[in-house]
């Protein structure tokens, strides 16, 4: 019990000092990294360039920064998200200013440059995750409570819209991501939408015995059907979700 104690004192003392680090960062990495950490725990160099709306360089001279102090690493997970050029500035066009495209210095080393290298040019999915959960929280609640929500709709909109029908974690992901972005979704449209992502989102976890998750998501097309119900037309009905 006492290697126990030591051990869990030495690891709160490690995730003290890496959480010191994070208020150290450029604000340019802080930022990227809170775009980060709304898409996930893990989360692809792809991703981050549409959603950040940066290129690839810049990218990676400004994870240089959160890689050299410990709170990001490597993945050896491969992310291939639903990306193409089209919804890339549409998205980086939309996002908040403090994610926006911004100019580098020019004071950039070569280290960063041959990162880029290996993790871009080569593979343009490489994934990077946060180190524990703790970081990944902490990053999470520095953006704005209104940035976050608007990200979340961006993201699951976009999941939505080029998701495979047979990509059963990506519907979660998109229900996850507009659940978080419920408070813009306000056309009728959009409501009777979110219902049937999160009926069909449940029904999914719970043939797989994820039932709590299944609640979760059958609680959040209720909340969805209240929103109608209050808003819209209060005999609406879905028929599907009386399976739920």
């Amino acid at each position: 019990w006492d290697k126990i104690e030591s051990f869990n004192l030495n690891l709160g003392s490690l995730l003290d000092m890496l959480i010191t680090k994070i208020q150290e960062l450029d604000p340019k990495t802080l930022n990227l990294l809170s775009v980060g950490s709304c898409i996930g725990n893990t989360f692809s160099l792809a991703n981050l360039k549409i959603f950040s709306g940066l290129d690839d360089l810049e990218i990676m001279s400004l994870l240089h920064q959160a890689l050299h102090a410990g709170l990001i690493q490597k993945s050896s997970q491969q992310l291939v998200g639903p990306l193409n050029k089209r919804t890339s500035r549409s998205i980086a066009e939309s996002l908040p200013p403090t994610t926006r495209k911004t100019s580098l210095t020019d004071d950039s080393d070569t280290s960063c440059e041959s990162l880029y290298t290996f993790s871009a040019a080569h593979n343009p999915f490489h994934s990077f995750n946060f180190v524990h959960d703790r970081i990944h929280e902490c990053l999470y609640n520095h953006m704005p409570s209104d940035q976050r929500i608007s990200l979340h709709h961006r993201i699951g909109t976009l999941l939505k819209n080029t998701q495979n029908d047979q990509q059963k974690q990506t519907l979660f992901e998109v229900a996850r991501h507009l659940n978080i972005g419920f408070p813009l979704i306000t056309s009728l449209e959009g409501l009777s939408e979110l219902v049937r992502i999160n009926h069909t989102a449940g029904m999914e976890a719970f043939q797989t015995a994820a039932f709590s998750q299944s609640e979760s998501f059958a609680e959040s097309a209720f909340k969805a059907l209240d929103e109608i119900h209050s808003k819209f037309d209060p005999s609406f009905e879905d028929p599907e979700m009386f399976d739920l």
